[in-house]
């Protein structure tokens, strides 16, 4: 009933640990957002990267901001961080090989939004840019760095468990299964050595009779 039990969880171990290995496999990959760009498919809840090269701030809204950010391409991007994220942007950029890849979902950009990217454009540099042609500079999406929290993370949590379970599970299963070979071996010593015990005393049982007889002249 023991041994049943043990293959009983080996089983759920293996689909435990097939389903991990399912479910990482579909944590999304990052795109190259310029790419995306070019071939006009900067489509929403696409997960995608930018290799940056320049950043400027919009505004700032709670722990995120808005910024403009320019990629190796000269391509220009809206996108909303995290503080610690444009901290740590910001201290990498005074290095002499400053290289920074930002990662994250991208979504339709709110009206709310893009009217505060044509204002903060409009300030800052000598651009003609308004609700028409907004799309030719920055596209029709922007990038959410909060969001990542929302997707990917629960994603890699659930396999991360799903994975664990499964490996306790499987060594579980070997440490029992030694339990009880162990277990099996011990009480195979006991009946062989029960066995020679009485194969022993049939043989000094024997000899005695036999010695007994020589003495009587039986034999």
């Amino acid at each position: 009933m023991r041994e049943k039990k043990c293959y009983v969880n080996l089983i759920i171990a293996i689909v435990l640990l097939v389903v991990a290995f399912v479910v990482y496999k579909n944590i999304p990959i990052a795109k190259d957002y310029s790419t995306l760009v070019e071939k006009d498919g900067d489509v929403e809840n696409n997960y995608v990267e930018i290799n940056v090269k320049n950043i400027a701030k919009i505004s700032l809204d709670g722990n995120m901001g808005y910024y403009f950010v320019k990629d190796d391409k000269d391509y220009l991007y809206v996108v909303k961080l995290w503080n610690r994220t444009y901290n740590k942007i910001e201290k990498k950029y005074n290095d002499k090989e400053f290289n920074y890849c930002l990662k994250g979902y991208i979504f339709n950009i709110p009206d709310d939004v893009r009217d505060m990217a044509i204002l903060g454009l409009s300030n800052s540099y000598d651009i003609d840019i308004n609700k028409d042609n907004y799309s030719d500079y920055f596209g029709n999406t922007y990038l959410d760095e909060g969001r990542i929290l929302q997707g990917r993370i629960i994603v890699i949590v659930v396999s991360t468990m799903l994975f664990i379970v499964g490996i306790m599970l499987f060594i579980g299963f070997i440490r029992e299964m030694k339990i009880i070979r162990l277990e099996k071996k011990n009480t195979y010593k006991k009946i062989v050595r029960k066995d020679w015990n009485m194969d022993k005393s049939k043989v000094y049982f024997i000899k005695e009779i036999t010695e007994d007889g020589d003495k009587n002249g039986l034999v």
